[in-house]
C-alpha cells in the first residue's frame, strides 16, 4: 500500500518521522510529478562556479563534512513529502537546499534571533503563511506544514524579484533590505550587490552557500561522500 503522508496537503500532517527507503523515493516522487505535470515550474536557479562558491564548496566538503552528512540523512526522512509540496507550488527542487543551509533540516532548530524550524521562520513570516504559533504549539517545527509555507514564500519572493539569487538574498535579509540595496546601487545583479557591499556579509555569503550545497548534494560521490552517495539516490536531481 502506497504511503502518502504529506501528499494530500499539509492539512494531513501528523508530524512524525515517516521513513522511506531510497528505492521508494524516486518512483513516488516521479509519480507525483506525472500527476501534477500541469503545474508550471519556475526556472531552476543557475549553479555558477564563482570564487565565492568555490570557497563555500571547500568549507562544506573539507571542514563541514559531518554537517553535510547529517543534513542529507535528515532530508531523506521527508524527501518525498518535501518534493511533493515544492512540485505542487511549482518551485524547483533545488530550493530544498535552503533548508540545508538554514538548519541542516533540523525541525527543532532555533536561532538566537528566534528563527525556528527546518526553514528558520521568524514569527511574523510564519504566521503570514498560515502557520499557527502560540503557547500550545509552533507549526514552524512541523516539517510538513512549514515546508508548504516555505515553498509559497520562495515562490512569492521569486515572483517579486524575478531572480533566484535576489529571492534567496531576500529570504535571508528580508525583501525590504534587498529592494533598498537595488535602489541604492542601481543594479539587480546579486554579485555586484555582494561584492560592492550593498548587502551585509551574511547575505552576501548566503547565495554562494546555497549554490555550494546544491552542487555538493547533487554530486556526493564527486566530493568524497562515497558512502552517502551509495546509500541515497540522487533525489535532489529529479526533474523539478
Amino acid at each position: 500500500m502506497k504511503r502518502e503522508l504529506g501528499f494530500r496537503g499539509p492539512e494531513y500532517s501528523p508530524w512524525y518521522a515517516h521513513h522511506f527507503t531510497p528505492e521508494e523515493i524516486k518512483p513516488i516522487v516521479t509519480s507525483f510529478e506525472r500527476e501534477h505535470s500541469e503545474v508550471p515550474m519556475l526556472p531552476k536557479p543557475k549553479l555558477v562556479l564563482t570564487p565565492e562558491v568555490t570557497r563555500q564548496i571547500k568549507k562544506f566538503s573539507e571542514n563541514n563534512r559531518v554537517f553535510i552528512e547529517r543534513s542529507v540523512e535528515r532530508r531523506e526522512e521527508f524527501y518525498p513529502e518535501f518534493a511533493a509540496l515544492f512540485i505542487r507550488e511549482g518551485v524547483p527542487l533545488e530550493l530544498l537546499n535552503v533548508a540545508l543551509i538554514e538548519s541542516g533540516f533540523k525541525s527543532n532548530a532555533v536561532s538566537v534571533s528566534g528563527a525556528t524550524g527546518v526553514w528558520q521562520f521568524m514569527k511574523p513570516t510564519g504566521r503570514s503563511y498560515g502557520l499557527k504559533i502560540n503557547w500550545l504549539s509552533d507549526e514552524r517545527k512541523d516539517p510538513i506544514r512549514s515546508t508548504w509555507a516555505a515553498a509559497r514564500h520562495l515562490k512569492d519572493l521569486y515572483e517579486m524579484f524575478g531572480d533566484w539569487y535576489l529571492a534567496l538574498a531576500a529570504y535571508n535579509a528580508g525583501q525590504g533590505a534587498i529592494r533598498r540595496a537595488i535602489e541604492r546601487s542601481g543594479t539587480r545583479d546579486f554579485w555586484q550587490l555582494a561584492r560592492k557591499g550593498y548587502i551585509r556579509k551574511q547575505t552576501a555569503d548566503y547565495v554562494p552557500k546555497f549554490i555550494a550545497a546544491t552542487i555538493i548534494t547533487e554530486n556526493l560521490h564527486d566530493y568524497g561522500f562515497i558512502e552517502l552517495a551509495k546509500l541515497y539516490a540522487k533525489t535532489s536531481t529529479l526533474p523539478g
